[in-house]
């Protein structure tokens, strides 16, 4: 299976995380945003989701040229507000050198915090610097503690990681039992990688009975959610769909 981590472009991953925590607060991106200069009398008087709003719209240029020093300053003045899902961002930005100089320090401080305050993302993230040693020393102990935090909030990127831990036995003992459960909870909320990690299940008959019919089944769903297979992915998949029905999909 792929690697979890996929390389995307700063802005994109930033982006990726603001709307998911904009729609954990209940705002949506969709949606054309308040007028700029209300925004900022308010965030200027305090109000904390104003500041996060202003920063979003700095950060996405929505009806502005893209300023991420300014979505930087915003962020920072939500987070320093104690706003849980700003923190993240600011680590985020630190860990990049958006709007301010990288400074990995900074970048550990703000993930804490925001983990500490409860943003699954942020959680999530702290997770995966301690699974793989990223930043952090590994300690696969405290990847778990900080995932779970996560999945306990339904974030299926977190949900799927801790299935994954159990099925390479990565700080806890093999379980296909146990990971195929996790597998399936992320699935259940659409995420492709563990759509396909069901499939994968099916077909090499770890945690459930073989079942070519099931893995065809969850092989196409993953496919048609937008997973995109790696070469031993592939492999399985020629096996199961055939390489015509595979060139079909993936060119």
């Amino acid at each position: 299976m792929k690697n979890r981590k996929t390389k995307i472009s700063a802005l994109i991953i930033i982006a990726i995380m603001i709307v998911n925590s904009l729609t954990a607060c209940g705002v949506s991106s969709a949606t054309t945003s308040p007028d700029l200069k209300d925004l900022e009398q308010k965030a200027a008087q305090g109000d904390i989701d104003a500041m996060y709003d202003v920063g979003y719209i700095y950060l996405i240029g929505d009806g502005v040229e893209i300023d991420y020093d300014k979505a930087f300053e915003y962020f920072t003045k939500a987070a320093d507000k104690g706003m849980a899902q700003a923190y993240g961002a600011v680590g985020y930005y630190y860990q990049n050198g958006l709007g301010v100089e990288a400074d990995l320090d900074k970048m550990l401080e703000y993930y804490q915090k925001g983990a500490d305050a409860g943003d699954k993302i942020a959680q999530h993230d702290l997770a995966y610097f301690y699974e793989v040693g990223a930043y952090v020393e590994q300690d696969f102990d405290q990847a778990l503690k900080y995932y779970r935090m996560s999945a306990d909030q339904d974030y299926p990127n977190s949900i799927f990681n801790i299935g994954f831990m159990y099925y390479t036995g990565r700080g806890v003992e093999q379980d296909y039992d146990t990971a195929i459960e996790y597998y399936r909870k992320a699935a259940d909320q659409g995420l492709p990688v563990a759509i396909f990690a069901v499939g994968d299940c099916y077909y090499l008959g770890n945690g459930v009975e073989k079942d070519i019919k099931q893995a065809e089944r969850w092989y196409k769903e993953a496919l048609k959610a937008g997973y995109e297979p790696d070469d031993e992915d592939k492999s399985h998949l020629i096996d199961v769909l055939g390489e015509e029905y595979l060139s079909e999909i993936i060119p």
